[in-house]
């Protein structure tokens, strides 16, 4: 009978099976369960056990020199290269789908570049309607307006400011004392504690920073500057009687607290708790000829007092604020201001020359006192509309003496650049078609004969939050006003970016072009 050939009863250790050191003739030894057989291995006999291969194909024949077991290594091989050629071909794939879509993005980027560069208009998600906005009336958590004395009346300055103004504030606490309190809020990704560090740093005492606050600037676009929301932030958190309201570009004189201080001016803002002071805002002419920030030059010449002033005013290097926006400050009277109003004593605006007067105030804190409207963000209506709603609800205005504000000459900014609309941020006038229609306008896809889509650019979309302003004010809140409107008061509402066929908000009497605007005789000109 011929031999048969048994297969080896040595089994290679895998799959968790424990090797021994071996029997004592040198023979190895296996002990213990496979995971894979579940039967006992005991050394030197014939074992039932497969291995690994048996498990992947079960059906094969697993004798290493049979014609099965050679056919599947084949087929196994096989699979294995086709395995690695179809992953290298998914790979190949991934990686154009990856490029392709990088590609994208970059064109993205570049169109809305060159978008934004040649042409007024904003991209906006919606331009067949803008919706209901809500508008607030007051502080919710302001303090009841309880009776003051003169004696009881205390100032805290307010501002609001970028991280690439923070070094401005170095001026605002020198002029403003070390030992009167402010509040900031700043629109910056460090924390309270970092902008406090910086500040201390820059000169201010601690104790005057009685409040300081951060908005992440990650909570919106800089050309987006949510100006009111930080407005608003700041003043929540004043514990005295009254808001010195200033922006961080409008440096405030060196004496305006000691102006404040005066017994008239408390006992005037003790008196009514709706009166509001006014203070004159200046301008400082740019001090370098290029085109450029230049705070070496500019700084030193800024005025700390009213002499520095007038000698500045003498050599045409300072002017009443803004010749370009006679409408915003214009209602101020300067010429009594510089000429004839005495020291310590207030003098009434009885009327305003347009509903764009936007002054920087003195007002007392408390539960009357309209917020800034957080539905106006970035550039345009965002202060001017406060003013309007304070005079609404019956605010007088008084202007203070020899005290005042100067705007420091720097470039413009994201949100200013965002709101002129022309190329490279420059300022892009209202133009109208052939037949002089105001609500008709050329260019940027817009039909010359047809009319605008005034939503699809930012001046358009501001002023139609504006007018949602006005009706609510119209409707809502009770008229109170006590200061009207001058008889030369300028037609504001030819200005608006609106269609004036639909949106039809009230137009007062036309300027007559013969009369000066305001007490300083500014050129008009329109913004």
């Amino acid at each position: 009978m011929p031999s048969v050939k048994r297969r080896s009863s040595v089994v290679p250790v895998s799959h968790g099976v424990h090797e021994s050191n071996g029997n004592a003739n040198g023979s190895p030894q296996h002990h213990g369960i496979s995971p894979l057989s579940g039967i006992a291995l005991a050394s030197g006999g014939p074992t039932s056990f497969d291995p690994p291969t048996a498990s992947l194909f079960p059906s094969a024949d697993t004798t290493h020199g049979g014609e099965k077991g050679r056919l599947w290594r084949r087929r196994r091989k096989r699979w294995q290269r086709r395995l690695r050629i179809g992953y290298g071909r998914w790979q190949r794939l991934l990686l154009q789908v990856f490029l392709l879509l990088l590609l994208a993005v970059f064109c993205g980027f570049v169109v809305r570049v060159f978008v934004f560069r040649n042409s007024s208009s904003v991209s906006s998600t919606e331009t067949d309607a803008l919706p209901s906005i809500p508008f607030q009336t007051n502080f919710p958590d302001a303090p009841v307006c309880h009776s003051l004395s003169p004696d009881d009346v205390s100032y805290t300055l307010v501002t609001q400011l970028s991280q690439d103004r923070l070094w401005m504030m170095e001026h605002h606490c020198q002029r403003w004392g070390p030992s009167h309190p402010m509040s900031i809020a700043v629109f910056t990704n460090q924390t309270v504690a970092e902008v406090r560090s910086q500040l201390v740093a820059l000169g201010c005492a601690p104790e005057q920073l009685a409040s300081v606050q951060t908005l992440p600037s990650t909570a919106a676009a800089v050309s987006d500057y949510p100006v009111n929301v930080l407005r608003n932030l700041a003043f929540r958190a004043v514990t005295t009687t009254h808001i010195v309201y200033v922006d961080v570009d409008f440096w405030p004189s060196a004496d305006l607290h000691a102006t404040l201080s005066g017994a008239r001016i408390r006992h005037a803002l003790a008196q009514n708790e709706r009166t509001a002071l006014v203070i004159p805002a200046f301008q400082l002419q740019r001090q370098c000829r290029a085109w450029k920030e230049c705070p070496d030059q500019n700084v030193p010449v800024m005025p700390t007092h009213k002499a520095a002033l007038e000698r500045l005013s003498r050599n045409r290097q300072a002017f009443p604020f803004d010749p370009t926006n006679v409408g915003g400050h214009g209602s101020t009277k300067y010429r009594a201001w510089i000429k004839s109003q005495p020291d310590g004593v207030l003098l009434e605006i009885p009327c305003v020359l347009s509903n764009r007067y936007e002054p920087y105030l003195v007002v007392r804190y408390c539960d009357v006192l309209p917020p800034f409207q957080e539905a106006f963000s970035g550039y345009g209506k965002n202060k001017m509309t406060w003013v309007l709603q304070l005079l609404h609800t019956g605010y007088r205005l008084f202007q203070i003496p020899q005290s005042f504000v100067t705007h420091y000459p720097h470039l413009d900014s994201p949100s200013r650049m965002a709101w002129n609309g022309g190329r490279g941020g420059a300022p892009l006038p209202k133009p109208r078609a052939a037949d002089g229609a105001p609500n008709r306008m050329r260019g940027n896809g817009d039909s010359a004969a047809g009319t605008v889509d005034w939503l699809r650019y930012r001046r358009g979309r501001v002023d139609h939050v504006f007018v949602q302003f006005r009706e609510w004010l119209r409707t809502m809140v009770t008229d109170a006003r006590v200061v009207p409107y001058c008889e030369s008061a300028e037609d504001d509402d030819g200005r608006l970016w609106i269609d004036h066929d639909t949106d039809t908000p009230p137009v007062r009497k036309r300027l007559n072009p013969n009369e000066q605007v305001g007490d300083a005789g500014l050129p008009r000109t329109s913004r």
